[in-house]
């Protein structure tokens, strides 16, 4: 069963709190990475060593640059009032 583990504070410093909005997971062998995604389109990543189910996660937050690039698809609304 999984283990609670707060990787936003302490010894993990620069976790981009205040506009976290996706995180991805993972894990290769005996490395793991977490990635947030920030609200204003940064991507910030710490690392961890794995031995089993156990993770120390024990190193300081790193924005990595470049970050993504916003890509528009679809098509645009009609506009209605036109009818």
């Amino acid at each position: 069963m999984p283990v609670w583990q707060n990787v936003s504070d302490g010894d993990n410093p620069g976790f981009p709190a205040a506009t976290a909005c996706g995180i991805a997971i993972v894990s290769q062998g005996t490395n793991s990475y977490i990635r947030v995604l920030t609200s204003d389109n940064r991507i910030f990543q710490t690392h961890g060593d794995t031995n089993g189910t156990t993770f120390v996660w024990d190193e300081g937050w790193t924005e990595l640059t470049p970050g993504p690039v916003a890509a528009l698809r679809g098509k645009a609304f009609p506009n209605r009032a036109a009818r």
